[in-house]
């Protein structure tokens, strides 16, 4: 009767040995595949996040509206509404509420009001800096 256990054993602990042979490499390059699915999202979403953020900083620097027309003027603030909706759509809520603060100063910008230009340079170094240390986080 023990004779006849061992060899029950022996063929149970061989077909599980079979069957590791068989599914390892199938559930090994299942977790493979979808490592590298992961990361290249994040790869893709760093990319889009870094010229979203690029394309804003972009139109903030063509925001000088001091001796420009009305049509330029209204062209610079939708350059700059567009980036910022971009941007805002990889960013964290921090940064979207600086985006938005800017914004808002940006529209209530005077470039004779000593108060709004400082204002608006703050708001501007926090978005960099709060975008820099997003793009930093993720890498």
């Amino acid at each position: 009767m023990s004779e006849t256990i061992i060899i029950y054993l022996t063929a149970i602990a061989s077909l599980i040995t079979a069957l590791a042979a068989i599914f390892s490499p199938i559930i090994t390059t299942y977790l493979q595949n979808r490592a590298a699915y992961k990361l290249q999202t994040l790869e893709m979403f760093f990319t889009a996040k870094s010229e979203a953020y690029s394309t804003l900083i972009s139109a903030l620097s063509h925001f000088t509206p001091e001796d420009k027309s009305p049509e330029t003027i209204d062209a610079i603030f939708q350059e700059f509404d567009r980036a910022m909706s971009h941007a805002a759509l990889y960013s964290t809520d921090k940064t979207r509420i600086l985006l938005s603060q800017l914004g808002v100063a940006l529209y209530r910008y005077d470039c004779n009001d000593m108060d709004s230009c400082k204002l608006v340079a703050n708001l501007q170094a926090k978005v960099l800096s709060a975008m820099h240390q997003e793009l930093h986080e993720h890498k």
